[in-house]
């Protein structure tokens, strides 16, 4: 029994720079991965700032939950896109939705005035831009994935007419005798 390989697609020489030199640090997927760790500090200013007033005490534990989640997915899609791996747009697609959700909750859960002023920059300045670049990354992943469809020959149509139906045809339907010359064709 063999040994299992990595089966790694060839690295895309098209995304390298003119003379083959290393990828440049901006890339998408480092700043994913970037974005989720930058995450971990905000998830604890977040667990000590949140208010202890709650109808289930458990207000907090929802976010931070939230928040985790979303450096998981952020850390794993950035990991998965750099390395090529096959399963980094349904990552992608993950970390976009919970972007998407939080952002949502964030705004339709703060208090008037500075909380809500906050929710809001968070949301179109971090969670949603990022919501975006998720997807879009989804996208181009599948797209890649995608086996390229079949060519299918195109033959041009060439209308015909239909064959005129002889006189004995028309005897026929007409349910008439057919005459003993029509019959001896």
């Amino acid at each position: 029994m063999s040994a299992p390989s990595d089966h790694r697609p060839p690295p895309d020489t098209a995304r390298r720079p003119a003379g083959g030199g290393t990828r440049p640090w901006y890339r998408v997927e480092r700043v994913l991965v970037g974005c989720g760790l930058g995450l971990l500090p905000w998830m604890v200013v977040l667990a000590g700032g949140l208010p202890t007033v709650d109808v289930t005490g458990r207000r907090h534990v929802v976010w931070i939950g939230l928040d985790a989640l979303e450096c998981l997915g952020l850390i794993a899609t950035g990991l998965l896109a750099e390395r090529g791996h096959r399963l980094y747009p349904l990552t992608a697609t993950a970390t976009g939705t919970l972007l998407v959700v939080d952002a949502w909750f964030d705004t339709m859960t703060a208090a008037p005035g500075a909380e809500r002023v906050s929710a809001l920059a968070m949301a179109l300045g971090a969670e949603l831009p990022l919501a975006v670049v998720c997807v879009v990354l989804a996208a181009k992943g599948l797209a890649r994935l995608m086996p390229p469809l079949p060519a299918v020959p195109v033959s041009p149509v060439v209308p015909q007419e239909p064959p005129s139906p002889g006189p004995a045809a028309w005897l026929r339907v007409l349910h008439l005798p057919e005459s003993p010359s029509s019959s001896a064709r």
